[in-house]
């Protein structure tokens, strides 16, 4: 189960998202052209067979991923899906903590989030916004959605997910070995995530999941390693 929303965590981002949403959208825009390199490579496409419900039935945790500018604790990194009375919606929680001895003491932050599909035949593709009764009181007119979460690549198979890639949108900059989706200045279209169903995975699935990554046109040096060892999770 996790924790009660910190408000104050959720006020400060708010105010920051207001500040930073017309640069955001110009930035991106100014980059996707900037280079010879193509971003988004050739190679990138997203998840489109994804099984909705395998993909939400578990909470997911985050073995490593990019820095964003909404989230840059690396400790005890997970998200949960939970269903709404709208088929296309999930209420997504997604939280961390700044270190382990924060995660000991109750001290986790999540963000209250809300997924919506826009097409059901393409479920990999998700329009990301918060909860809005959990944000009325901080930001009054909030319309949503703030950004995108694709998913990439799930896997073993179509029933049983136990791994998986999610991205902030489609990886439009250029790195020094691949494309990246957007960067730790951006909120919009930004992010890299490599998720596992158990908190510690078989030996050799990160890797597998960076490879594949890799293949899908990233570049991983913008990933960091998230430290699930010492979570107990309840």
């Amino acid at each position: 189960m996790l924790l009660p929303l910190n408000l104050l965590h959720l006020s400060l981002f708010l105010l920051m998202l207001s500040k930073q949403t017309g640069a955001d959208v110009d930035k991106s825009e100014d980059n996707s052209s900037a280079s010879s390199v193509q971003c988004p490579p050739a190679s990138f496409k997203r998840f489109k067979e994804l099984n909705l419900s395998a993909w939400t039935e578990h909470e997911w945790y985050v073995q490593q991923q990019q820095k964003v500018r909404f989230q840059d604790d690396y400790f005890c990194v997970r998200a949960e899906y939970k269903p709404t009375e709208v088929p296309s919606s999930f209420e997504m929680l997604f939280s961390a903590t700044p270190d382990l001895s924060g995660f000991r003491n109750g001290e986790e932050r999540f963000f209250p989030l809300m997924t919506t599909i826009d097409d059901m035949e393409d479920p990999s593709m998700q329009s990301l916004g918060f909860v809005e009764e959990q944000v009325r009181t901080i930001m009054p007119d909030y319309k949503g959605p703030i950004g995108e979460l694709w998913v990439l690549y799930a896997g073993p198979t179509q029933d049983n997910y136990s791994y998986g890639i999610v991205s902030g949108g489609p990886p439009k900059r250029s790195g020094e070995n691949g494309c990246i989706a957007g960067d730790e200045e951006e909120i919009y279209g930004s992010g890299l995530w490599l998720y596992t169903k158990d908190p510690i995975p078989e030996e050799g699935t990160i890797e597998m999941l960076r490879e594949k990554a890799k293949e899908l046109g990233f570049d991983l040096g913008v990933l960091k390693n998230v430290t699930q060892e010492g979570c107990t999770y309840t």
